[in-house]
């Protein structure tokens, strides 16, 4: 199984999340061989909208909840090299060794 914590500033922000949920769903209902938890997070969506799914950057606090064998998993990070990097760090706090962390920085990305 794998897990997919995806972090986006704003509802207007998010690519890709429709299809994320429905690889979820199909995957999950059809039980095939790989089982998907698709985590989806709202950095600056302003309060008292749509949105009814978590906020906030992610932290060690959303891998606790979502992700509690973090230092038994693979973690794939990808996005700007600030986030990149505090994942990095976050995962370190949580056991993950950094054999089990790899990194893609998007550099063009704000």
């Amino acid at each position: 199984d794998f897990v997919l914590l995806y972090s986006n500033k704003t509802i207007q922000d998010r690519a890709f999340s429709k299809e994320f949920l429905k690889m979820e769903q199909e995957t999950n209902d059809n039980g095939g061989a790989c089982e998907i938890k698709f985590v989806e997070t709202l950095t600056r969506e302003p309060e008292g909208n749509s949105w009814n799914g978590l906020r906030g950057r992610i932290n060690k606090e959303m891998f606790a909840t979502q992700v509690p064998d973090a230092s038994e998993r693979l973690h794939y990070i990808c996005g700007v090299p600030d986030m990149v990097k505090g994942l990095a760090a976050t995962l370190a706090e949580l056991g993950v060794d950094k054999k089990r962390v790899k990194k893609e920085e998007f550099t063009g990305l704000h």
